[in-house]
C-alpha cells in the first residue's frame, strides 16, 4: 500500500512586523472594553448558544440596551426552540412589543 502524502499547508501571508501589530492591536482592544465595554446579560458566561443566537436576531431589529431589558423576562419564559415554536403568535407578540417588534 502507497502511503498518503501529507497535506501541503498553505504559507503565511503574514509577516512578522504584520502579526506583531495585530497583537498589539488585539491588546488594545481588551484594553478598550475591560474599560468602556458595556455588561450586557449574553456576554456572560451562563447564556447558552440558543440565547445567544436569538439576541443575534433581535439585536438585527433593535438596539442593544433595549434587548437587555427584556433579556430575563423573555428567556425566562423561553428556554428552548420547543419553547418559542409552542408559543401562541399573540404572545411572542406581546413579548417583541416592548421592544419595538
Amino acid at each position: 500500500m502507497t502511503p498518503r502524502p501529507l497535506p501541503c499547508r498553505a504559507p503565511d501571508p503574514l509577516m512578522r512586523g504584520q502579526k506583531v501589530r495585530i497583537t498589539r492591536l488585539r491588546s488594545s482592544l481588551f484594553d478598550w472594553y475591560a474599560v468602556h465595554g458595556r455588561d450586557l446579560p449574553w456576554r456572560h458566561d451562563r447564556a447558552n448558544t440558543f440565547e445567544r443566537i436569538c439576541i443575534e436576531v433581535l439585536l438585527q431589529r433593535t438596539r442593544a440596551e433595549t434587548v437587555a431589558k427584556v433579556y430575563p423576562a423573555f428567556f425566562g419564559r423561553f428556554r428552548s426552540w420547543a419553547d418559542i415554536a409552542g408559543a401562541d403568535v399573540e404572545e411572542l407578540e406581546e413579548r417583541f412589543k416592548p421592544i419595538g417588534l
